[in-house]
């Protein structure tokens, strides 16, 4: 079960370790209700490297009820790029809410070339439920000039 409140401290704590040298532009993460029994949660930012490298990040949550079933859904995008505002790849449910043990899309480079979720260039690792800790990760590795996970031989 997604827990919101230890989801998003994490998400704070990970931001807060760029702070000092990147430019972060949004507001904090708005809260429908109180963690406990949120019902919208909106969360927008923007960070620009020193080196140039944007990510831009929405996460939107919401719980819809069907069936007497109330089901988690999201809308998410971390679209990372470089100097050049050109595609070096983005996460996203394609301007969608999805719920959220559905897969979102993986687009790499400039053609922004889409990997679905199973594909063997992920080597294991899933698009459902991905989220800001992993995309961090990933922006971090190629800012040490590591090859991301879809690039390794």
């Amino acid at each position: 079960m997604f827990d919101a409140q230890r989801y998003f401290e994490n998400s704070m704590r990970l931001l807060g370790s760029c702070e000092s040298y990147a430019e972060i532009i949004g507001e904090g993460v708005q809260v429908e209700k109180d963690w406990h029994s949120w019902e919208v949660i909106l969360w927008r930012i923007t960070i620009t490297f020193p080196s140039g490298e944007v990510l831009e990040v929405l996460e939107a949550h919401e719980k819809k009820t069907e069936k007497r079933t109330t089901k988690h859904y999201r809308k998410a995008k971390y679209h990372f790029m470089d100097p050049d505002h050109k595609c070096i790849f983005r996460v996203d449910s394609h301007k969608t809410s999805i719920p959220f043990d559905k897969p979102c899309h993986l687009h790499i480079g400039e053609h922004e070339t889409v990997i679905e979720d199973g594909d063997s260039r992920l080597r294991g690792e899933s698009l459902i439920g991905i989220g800001f800790p992993t995309i961090f990760s990933w922006v971090d590795q190629y800012l040490d000039g590591k090859l991301l996970i879809w690039q390794q031989p």
